[in-house]
């Protein structure tokens, strides 16, 4: 499809924005001939990598989620750094777990990063360690439902999971989906009622393999 709409895009007013990890693009793989095609024949592509964060800009994107300055939150950036080596997502997942290890509090309007809690916290050292520690607090029924909205996709309707869990109560199944919301594993979708969302393919992923 993506091969046909290549082709006949120059006559028509379509744009078309994907995303994919060129890590999981072996030489063999179609979208990496499309790509090539695409250049060879001189179409209509442009590519834009998306590098992990430097140090400078990792610091401004944590004071931007903690809605305070730079200079703020220095000594946090440069512990974030060095254990996502700038990931984004790996960065907001190790903030997640400061937090919810007492290391990172708001107190009196400021962000304070405790030394104390921090040399208690264990923060594991890859994005899927995380996720793993995360699923590891849940219950084998809720892995179960988490599982079977993994078949859907990242984004699913609750309506559809209630039909996939048929032997689940509805009521048990809501009060999973909420407290997956809580441990951030979950998200609401506010621009389309009744569907969830996976926080990151990669969760969606975890759970897709317990299929």
């Amino acid at each position: 499809l993506l091969g046909i709409m290549l082709k006949n895009i120059a006559t028509s007013a379509t744009l078309v924005v994907g995303t994919y990890r060129d890590n999981e693009l072996d030489s063999g793989h179609p979208l990496r001939s499309l790509i090539n095609e695409a250049k060879e024949s001189g179409r209509k592509l442009v590519e834009i990598p998306l590098a992990l964060f430097d140090q400078p800009r990792l610091n401004e994107f944590i004071a931007r989620l903690l809605f305070t300055g730079q200079d703020d939150v220095r000594g946090l950036s440069d512990f974030v750094f060095r254990k996502s080596k700038g990931n984004p997502f790996f960065a907001i997942e190790v903030l997640k777990q400061l937090v919810n290890d007492g290391a990172l509090i708001h107190s009196r309007g400021a962000w304070e990063l405790r030394s104390d809690e921090l040399a208690k916290s264990e923060i594991a050292g890859t994005i899927i360690d995380i996720i793993i520690k995360r699923i590891s607090l849940l219950e084998a029924r809720e892995v179960e439902v988490l599982s079977y909205a993994a078949a859907i996709g990242r984004k699913f309707s609750i309506e559809l999971l209630f039909e996939l869990a048929a032997h689940i109560p509805k009521d048990i199944i809501v009060a999973i989906v909420d407290r997956c919301v809580e441990l951030q594993l979950l998200e609401r979708d506010l621009q389309d009622k009744g569907k969830i969302l996976f926080v990151h393919d990669r969760i969606r992923e975890a759970f897709y393999r317990n299929i």
